[in-house]
């Protein structure tokens, strides 16, 4: 770990994009198969991960997927998404918040992302994240 911070100290936002992304629907494709084979076949439910970079090793980013019955809120943690999975084959993305640097990158530079994540970064910044569906448990609003 100690040599790879001497070879670098920064790195740029599109060296890992790929890779993440890979590894996002990687995660998806897993908890969806989880669910199915633990024999759990919910209307819906949400895959959330949340995203941390290594205190030690500025190029690692971790990655700690969890399946979830209820919708957590947006605002619950600085960097990490959430997917909808509906009828066990239909998933969308929820949100994606990112940190206040990574925001204002992906506001800066829009045509380097997805649209999705453009709109993520700018719902989040004008506080229109939250849906109905962060207050219903059991079907009741809470």
């Amino acid at each position: 770990m100690n040599e790879a911070r001497k070879q670098t100290t920064a790195m740029e936002v599109g060296e890992v994009s790929e890779y993440v992304g890979k590894k996002v629907i990687e995660l998806i494709e897993e908890a969806i198969q989880m669910q199915a084979d633990e024999g759990k076949f919910y209307t819906i439910y949400y895959i959330w991960h949340r995203y941390r970079k290594d205190p030690y090793a500025n190029n690692t980013i971790h990655i700690y997927p969890m399946n979830r019955m209820t919708r957590p809120s947006p605002y619950q943690d600085p960097n990490h998404a959430l997917w909808s999975v509906r009828n066990m084959n239909e998933v969308k993305l929820e949100w994606s918040v990112m940190d206040q640097g990574m925001r204002d990158y992906v506001k800066a530079n829009p045509n380097e992302f997805h649209n999705d994540t453009v709109k993520s970064a700018h719902d989040y910044s004008a506080d229109k994240l939250e849906s109905i569906d962060d207050y219903i448990v059991d079907g009741n609003i809470i």
